[in-house]
């Protein structure tokens, strides 16, 4: 309701104020009266939370059937509680968004007789797991049990490596590095997620037989027993 400033007649120090001006003081007044109810002096409070527990840095709004919409005021002086202040009587729309999050909204009457419930949110992100010191085959099964998808795979010299055909020998190479950090919040399977994997084979040692004495059959024999080949032979004559 807008306010309509009333035509009020001055008057002298000592004149007596007429009924018609008394009423139409008393008229100025129920104007400004009915303008600040119609602004609203109903306050609600929201909570908005998802399935750990409160939600911070959310955005809520109530929209009127007619008129301004009204942000909340955020959590604060301990509360976990998003204000809605300044509403008028009547029926709003109550909606709620956070990043990371589906947003959603409710619908609200005021003077609510109650608390309204609590604003449930949906994540539409996954924490990323913790990869390093994986073998790269298991990193991999963490991954896609996530829905989160391989970008790229490599190795510490550079070279790319199959994110559907996995080398055997690089199956247990361990994951060095990986983008996004552990614990990230990344899209879920809607969204192809950007994920970057260096990994190393593990290097594994053989212990050389002992050879002197052999002649070339016992040599490559005990080589061969030892799962190592022989190289280059080099006769030095006497």
């Amino acid at each position: 309701m807008p306010l309509v400033k009333p035509s009020l007649a001055p008057v002298s120090a000592g004149q007596p104020v007429t009924a018609q001006a008394w009423n139409a003081i008393l008229s100025a007044i129920g104007a400004l009266y009915d303008a600040v109810l119609a602004l609203g002096t109903n306050s609600v409070d929201i909570t908005v939370q998802d399935a750990s527990g409160p939600v911070a840095g959310a955005t809520v709004v109530a929209v009127p059937a007619a008129g301004a919409p009204v942000q909340a005021v955020g959590p604060h002086g301990g509360k976990v509680a998003y204000t809605l202040t300044a509403l008028a009587p009547g029926a709003w729309n109550v909606h709620v968004s956070a990043p990371g999050y589906a947003a959603t909204s409710i619908a609200l009457t005021v003077p609510a007789t109650q608390p309204p419930p609590p604003v449930t949110l949906t994540r539409t992100t996954v924490a990323m797991p913790d990869l390093l010191g994986m073998a790269v085959s298991v990193a991999l099964g963490l991954l896609a049990t996530g829905n989160i998808q391989v970008d790229q795979i490599l190795d510490v010299t550079g070279e790319a490596l199959s994110k559907t055909a996995l080398p055997a020998d690089k199956a247990d190479a361990k994951v060095l590095f990986q983008f996004p950090l552990p614990g990230a919040q990344v899209t879920a399977a809607s969204a192809k997620t950007r994920l970057v994997v260096s990994a190393e084979s593990e290097a594994t040692t053989t212990v050389v037989p002992s050879l002197v004495g052999m002649n070339y059959t016992q040599l490559v024999k005990a080589l061969n027993t030892a799962g190592l080949k022989l190289g280059t032979v080099k006769y030095l004559s006497k």
